[in-house]
């Protein structure tokens, strides 16, 4: 409904006296000739008093309605919303302040508002006027009460221009100096704030207002720089992050919040010791005895190593932690990168047992390396007492043996040792037929030889001497001695020779 249209005729259409003349040109006037009548409120502009307003400013906008229609209006409210996002939709709801026309608004006159405005944040800030929003007045057009005017607030916009350092290439515990340059981007000058610094750091810092050194800047003004400089020394190799916020503690408000933090990463040369190899053990090392070991000792750096130490950990279940404490030293001169430096060392073992031997490259921590992670190496050294040949038992196949009758004699050797014979070495068992006492030289001369393949640890394996014959009846000695040249190193070699007495009978 439009309360305030009235439909008004033509003049030349109401002299009509007809009544069925005048109902007919009223038709047809009204078809022809009708015009509606009413007001129609618009916002015409909104204007802020200053082009580019600041954070806090306060300036004055101004509200300019008009009522394009072609009749008056009457009394209305004018809606403002200084900071709105989206266009309000609720009517007499969505609003921050009003004006009451309580006179309404004459047809085709304007009237203007003003009101003081600001704001607190930068960026962009849209300003809706609604006239009529209330709808108290019924106009021509209801869809043109609204229009809305945009501020952009302008911002200081701090940023880390540049992190440069003194040298190209840092030396390893030498100081230089990082030089940290600031940039106010930003239309308007920034208050104070703090420079955030971390000298060397992995990540990217995220705490508020927390670094390892922090600096108060007075304020920057719009579009220029400030330049700050930090002494850095590395004490180790490799990449080194510097890293610079600005406005780190959060107290400058800026258009753009996500550009505060760069980084410098210095690459500094340095050695990088490692233990590249040690010689493999065999497949055990006899108790109580010394045994020759080498290793390789490499520089994977970039630049030569000062001389430094190895020690060697003799037994360690664990890696070793303690530095310069193993049970021997060994010195080793300056390496290149890339080079290596062979060593040697003997180690003896009191005890049986896989024992955890350690190599500790630079173990004294003199040398600041790329690396102070990858130092050690180790190898299981398996120490055992060692092979121990016995033999078991002599056994005659026959019984009786009788005199000038060819018999076997079944000789079990065992190995009694902890660890197993050499592979590569067979072993000799020397037989003497008949001989009262344990042979002197059981090396030489024997009566028969036999040799059988290596044995593990605990193994038995049994030899048959054939063809033995006794020409004389009665009693007579065999011998048997395994290992009887010492060709195998044992753990005991007192044990190697055994004898049965056998009684040979005279022929049935």
């Amino acid at each position: 409904m439009f309360p305030n249209q009235v439909l008004r005729l033509p003049r030349k259409c109401s002299r009509l006296m007809c009544l069925s003349a005048w109902a007919i040109t009223l038709i047809a006037c009204s078809l022809a000739n009708a015009q509606v009548y009413g007001p129609d409120l618009y916002v015409q502009s909104i204007t802020p008093s200053v082009a580019n307003p600041t954070i806090g400013q306060h300036f004055n906008t101004t509200i300019t309605v008009r009522n394009n229609g072609n009749l008056d209006a009457g009394p209305f409210y004018l809606l403002l919303h200084s900071d709105r996002a989206s266009e309000p939709t609720t009517p007499c709801g969505d609003y921050e302040t009003f004006a009451y026309f309580n006179y309404g608004l004459a047809a085709g006159q304007s009237s203007s508002i003003t009101v003081e405005t600001w704001y607190e944040t930068g960026g962009s800030h849209t300003f809706w006027a609604w006239v009529d929003g209330c709808n108290s007045v019924g106009e021509l057009n209801e869809n043109n009460n609204k229009t809305s005017r945009t501020f952009q607030i302008a911002q200081p916009d701090l940023i880390v221009q540049s992190i440069t350092p003194s040298v190209a290439t840092p030396t390893l515990g030498v100081p230089f100096t990082m030089s940290v340059t600031l940039r106010n981007q930003g239309a308007v000058a920034a208050g104070p704030f703090y420079l955030l610094i971390d000298r060397d750091r992995t990540s990217a810092p995220n705490l508020e207002c927390a670094g390892e050194l922090s600096e108060y800047i007075p304020g920057l003004a719009a579009n220029t720089t400030v330049t700050k400089q930090y002494s850095v020394t590395y004490t180790t190799g490799g990449a080194h992050t510097f890293w610079a916020r600005v406005d780190g503690c959060g107290d400058v408000t800026e258009s753009n919040e996500n550009n505060n933090r760069s980084s410098r990463t210095s690459q500094v040369p340095a050695p990088d010791l490692v233990v590249h190899s040690i010689s493999s053990p065999p497949s055990f090392i006899f108790l109580n005895s010394n045994h020759a070991m080498s290793a390789v000792i490499k520089n994977n750096g970039t630049v030569a190593s000062n001389p430094c130490v190895v020690h060697v950990y003799k037994n360690s279940a664990l890696e070793p932690m303690v530095a310069c404490s193993g049970e021997l030293s060994i010195s080793v001169p300056t390496i290149a990168p890339g080079q290596t430096h062979p060593i040697s060392f003997t180690v003896n073992y009191n005890t049986t047992g896989n024992k955890n031997l350690w190599l500790w490259a630079d173990s004294c921590l003199n040398v600041s390396e790329l690396s102070e992670t990858n130092n050690k190496r180790s190898v299981t050294m398996p120490v055992r007492r060692g092979p121990n040949l016995v033999v078991d038992s002599i056994t005659p196949t026959d019984s009786p043996v009788r005199q000038l009758n060819s018999t076997s004699v079944d000789v079990v050797i065992r190995n009694a040792g902890d660890a197993p014979t050499p592979s590569n070495k067979a072993i000799k068992v020397n037989a003497f037929f008949n001989l009262s006492s344990e042979p002197n030289s059981p090396c030489t001369s024997p009566d028969r030889v036999f040799f059988s393949d290596p044995l593990a640890a605990g193994q038995t394996r049994t030899l048959r001497f054939t063809g033995v014959t006794y020409w004389l009846p009665g009693l007579h000695r065999f011998w048997a001695i395994v290992d009887p040249c010492d060709d195998i190193r044992e753990s005991s070699g007192s044990d190697n020779a055994r004898s049965k007495s056998i009684d040979v009978h005279l022929p049935m």
